[in-house]
């Protein structure tokens, strides 16, 4: 998470719910995964509301082998045509979710890596 305050807020999440293989990251994704102590340690990392194509090197970089990256796509977005050109063995399907109280929602699952 680029910002401070949020990143702050889902470490506490996280505390309060008692996620212990969770971690919120302070930091561009794209930064964080040139970092030795992030590179490959993740099996997932996830993205709110950002078209794929601006986070997808980052995010692949954080992943561990057979991690996934999930990217929510909001009701207005269509999948960003960067998960149509994946290196392999990267793959992407799409996902609805029906969050109580909201509409359905659209994101995209890219793993294989």
């Amino acid at each position: 998470e680029a910002s401070r305050r949020k990143a702050s807020l889902l470490a506490e999440l996280i505390r309060e719910l008692g996620l212990s293989t969770a971690v919120a990251v302070h930091g561009r994704a794209e930064v964080v995964a040139r970092e030795s102590a992030h590179a490959g340690s993740y099996a997932a990392a996830i993205s709110r509301a950002i078209a794929p194509a601006d986070l997808l090197p980052g995010c692949l970089g954080l992943l561990a082998a057979g991690g996934r990256v999930i990217f929510s796509q909001g009701p207005e977005r269509a999948p960003a045509a960067a998960l149509a050109h994946l290196p392999a063995p990267w793959r992407s399907r799409p996902v609805t979710v029906h969050p109580p109280f909201q509409g359905p929602r659209g994101l995209s699952v890219v793993e294989g890596g």
